[in-house]
């Protein structure tokens, strides 16, 4: 999903994202959306925007499956579980919010998200992608700004 939060450079890497997987004979299908009109439109952050908005594309991905199973493969990480974990608690979620993500959950019938990386810290996951026997053999992993600033949170 291209969020519409970095204009040109996310375009850009939606590009980027698109001939590395034809490159490698993956199937990539890019969702543009604007989340920034969503969320004010809704009432809501730029991150619970973002969120809803690839949740609904993830089911329309499926969709063309023909209620075939679908497992749709996330990169969170350990990392990006301790801070879900960490905003949960801050915003007063309780007990509930300490369970963190889960590697599995179900989306809709017939479709499940998967997070199979949940498991390792960010520095391991970007050794393994790294490795020349990997999907991504060659490439450097890029870094989004968003992600990295402090005051915005994509989750």
């Amino acid at each position: 999903m291209e969020h519409g939060i970095r204009g040109d450079a996310s375009r850009r890497d939606a590009a980027f994202v698109k001939r590395l997987c034809e490159k490698r004979g993956v199937c990539c299908r890019i969702y543009p959306v604007d989340v920034p009109a969503y969320a004010k439109g809704h009432g809501l952050g730029v991150e619970e925007a973002a969120r809803k908005l690839r949740y609904e594309c993830f089911r329309e991905a499926a969709e063309d499956y023909d209620g075939r199973p679908v497992k749709i493969a996330l990169a969170h990480h350990a990392d990006d579980n301790a801070e879900t974990m960490l905003f949960r608690l801050i915003r007063g979620s309780g007990l509930h919010g300490l369970y963190g993500m889960r590697p599995a959950r179900r989306l809709a019938e017939g479709v499940t998200v998967i997070r199979p990386l949940l498991g390792m810290g960010e520095r391991r996951s970007r050794r393994i992608l790294r490795r020349r026997d990997s999907l991504t053999a060659g490439m450097r992993p890029m870094r989004i700004p968003t992600t990295a600033e402090t005051g915005f949170a994509i989750r």
